[in-house]
């Protein structure tokens, strides 16, 4: 009976000390013959030892602790939108650059005019001014016309400095074999659309610098397009004048959610700009892939 009774009583009953009510029922089932008798010779001390041990169990009631209260789990603050750009039209420039009526976008082939006329339509939506002598800046290559495109912003304090924000549009075309398009989309439509939505944001916030937005032709076939415009610089312009230059290419896919900026070993001081961003996305923005 005993150790039935100490496994089935545990835990506070009524408020009580289930130890001390347990240790009552022991010690009564243990002189129960006792306790009989005593009724019968001695009530009044009988009831004298309840009092006594009615009054010990009152004075054993459990009082409970304040409740453990655990400090409210505090996660880290998710970074803030750092949403600037219309990225509806990004997304709309990519597929449209790298569909298949483009036919992969190589340099030379009557398709690298849809990209023109695409590129010229966005720049004159935007509101940007054409460069020097107009948006085009056609040469010539082995024969074949190419044309960069050139647009500007004028700086609002700085306006005879420039920043160049540039992306190639070629790609390399259809495979001969069996006629399959290589689409282009991270290579280079990714950039051109991130250039000609730069051009719509800035528009509308101008900077202190002016910008302005190249894009090259020919990259695929040796930097033609970009090394044409450094030697023929349109207009008055001097590359004196060019105080950096940021060149967007391939940003539209990555495996691990890093997008890489390329430059700062050799120019350590622009480094804090690419620190200056950290925390503000989700994506991870690196600096490497441009040490010896």
């Amino acid at each position: 009976m005993q150790g039935r009774m100490e496994s089935e009583i545990s835990g506070p009953i009524f408020g009580y000390n289930a130890i001390w009510v347990r240790k009552i029922f022991i010690f009564i089932a243990s002189n129960i013959n006792s306790i009989i008798l005593c009724m019968k010779k001695s009530p009044s001390l009988l009831l004298a030892a309840i009092t006594v041990a009615v009054v010990f169990w009152s004075c054993q009631k459990e009082t409970s602790p304040d409740p453990i209260v655990n400090p409210p789990v505090v996660n880290p603050p998710a970074p803030a939108p750092f949403k600037i750009l219309d990225s509806l039209q990004m997304v709309t420039d990519l597929q449209q650059l790298s569909s298949d009526a483009f036919k992969g976008r190589q340099a030379g082939t009557p398709e690298i005019a849809l990209s023109h006329e695409l590129i010229q339509n966005r720049l004159r939506q935007a509101g940007v001014d054409s460069f020097a002598t107009g948006f085009f800046q056609p040469f010539t290559l082995s024969g074949l016309e190419h044309k960069n495109l050139l647009a500007v912003i004028k700086g609002s304090s700085k306006p005879d400095e420039y920043i160049v924000l540039g992306a190639h549009y070629d790609h390399i075309g259809v495979r001969t074999s069996d006629g399959n398009v290589y689409n282009g989309a991270d290579d280079n439509a990714s950039g051109v659309a991130a250039v000609l939505a730069a051009a719509k944001y800035f528009k509308a916030h101008p900077p202190k610098h002016s910008v302005l937005f190249a894009l090259w032709a020919a990259e695929e076939v040796g930097l033609r397009g970009s090394k044409y415009f450094t030697d023929n610089l349109p207009g008055t312009l001097t590359l004196a004048q060019i105080k950096f230059n940021l060149n967007l290419d391939m940003i539209a896919r990555s495996d691990n959610n890093k997008i890489w900026g390329c430059g700062t070993y050799s120019y350590p001081a622009y480094k804090y700009l690419i620190d200056s961003l950290q925390g503000k996305t989700t994506v991870e923005l690196k600096a490497g892939f441009d040490s010896p």
